[in-house]
């Protein structure tokens, strides 16, 4: 389910900015084939990020050092 939440979520970037926050808790739920395909997925933000701002925010709550 966590997958298919995620997107959902993905469609709302980057009018939602609170998007890559609940990514994150949804990626720190996910297991296994589940967290592969979100990680995978977060993918489009970056597509779909229009500023600076939009990557420094994608950045915070997605990159590897994100907890």
């Amino acid at each position: 389910m966590s997958y298919d939440k995620v997107i959902e979520l993905i469609k709302q970037f980057p009018e939602n900015r609170n998007v890559p926050r609940l990514i994150r808790v949804e990626l720190d739920k996910a297991r296994g084939l589940e967290k592969l395909n979100i990680k995978r997925a977060t993918e489009a933000l970056i597509v779909a990020a229009n500023t600076e701002k939009d990557f420094d925010l994608i950045e915070k709550h997605l990159s590897p050092d994100a907890t």
